[in-house]
């Protein structure tokens, strides 16, 4: 969680192109300086504007998956040069495959949240006692994604 963060006037633009509704339109108190940042997208600490709720918000590093999908592009690149040159290569195209839908589907914040309300949906039908920060679907979209705030702590 300490990689180089986004500038804020990037997150502004990606929130207002996924939501359709400027930033502040939205939040308020939204944090300008993440919490946390990874490889694909950094979070923020906000306040929903309609109901006050603290939230957090992930938002997706700018062009991400375009890098993720070049990446991937030149990776399958040189395994089948490699295969083609070298007979006794191993064949990993279906690796790559899978890795490509595994981007795919990393880089699209919607499944995510659809995936968190399942397990969410799970966790409570079980009687399951754990906090588990619920999606608000409605500040969602590919590249952010808007979850209640649990206060919590690094392992």
């Amino acid at each position: 969680d300490e990689l180089p963060t986004s500038n804020f006037q990037e997150v502004v633009r990606t929130v207002k192109a996924d939501l359709g509704r400027p930033l502040g339109d939205v939040f308020y108190d939204f944090s300008e300086r993440p919490v946390a940042s990874a490889s694909v997208a950094q979070a923020h600490v906000a306040y929903l504007r309609d109901t006050g709720q603290k939230v957090c918000v992930k938002v997706q590093h700018h062009g991400i998956a375009s890098l993720m999908s070049a990446d991937l592009k030149t990776v399958s690149f040189i395994a089948t040069r490699m295969v083609q040159f070298h007979p006794e290569a191993p064949d990993v195209s279906d690796l790559i495959g899978e890795w490509r839908r595994a981007a795919r589907e990393e880089v699209d914040f919607r499944l995510e949240a659809q995936n968190a309300m399942q397990a969410l949906q799970g966790l409570r039908r079980h009687g399951v006692d754990v906090a588990c920060p619920e999606p608000i679907l409605e500040c969602c979209g590919r590249r952010v994604l808007t979850m209640v705030f649990i206060n919590g702590w690094k392992i």
